[in-house]
C-alpha cells in the first residue's frame, strides 16, 4: 500500500525523522543541563515528535532546510527550559 500510492514512502521517511530528531534534539540540551544523572527525560513523547515533525519537515523545504537545524536546536532549548531545568551545579 505505501509504494503503490508514492504518498507513503515520504509519510514513513517524515515519521521516521520525527522520532530520531526529536529524541536527539531533547538529548543534546538535557544531557547538558540535568540535575542529575537519575532525572527522566522532561519532554513526553507527542512534544519530542511534534519538535522532530516540525524539524523534518523543514529540513525538506528548500531554503529553510538551512535555518532548520538552528531553528530545531533553539526549540528544543526553549522546551527543555521551559520545563524548569536549569544549569546544572
Amino acid at each position: 500500500m505505501l509504494l503503490v500510492t508514492g504518498v507513503g514512502a515520504p509519510l514513513v521517511f517524515l515519521l521516521v525523522n520525527a522520532v530520531l530528531l526529536g529524541r536527539e534534539l531533547q538529548d543534546m540540551v538535557w544531557l547538558r543541563h540535568r540535575a542529575s544523572p537519575q532525572d527522566p527525560p522532561p519532554l513526553s513523547g507527542m512534544e519530542r515528535l511534534a519538535l522532530g515533525g516540525v524539524t523534518a519537515f523543514l529540513l525538506t523545504v528548500p531554503l529553510a532546510n538551512f535555518a532548520a537545524p538552528f531553528l530545531g536546536a533553539a526549540c528544543a532549548v526553549h522546551l527543555i527550559h521551559r520545563k524548569g531545568l536549569g544549569h546544572a551545579a
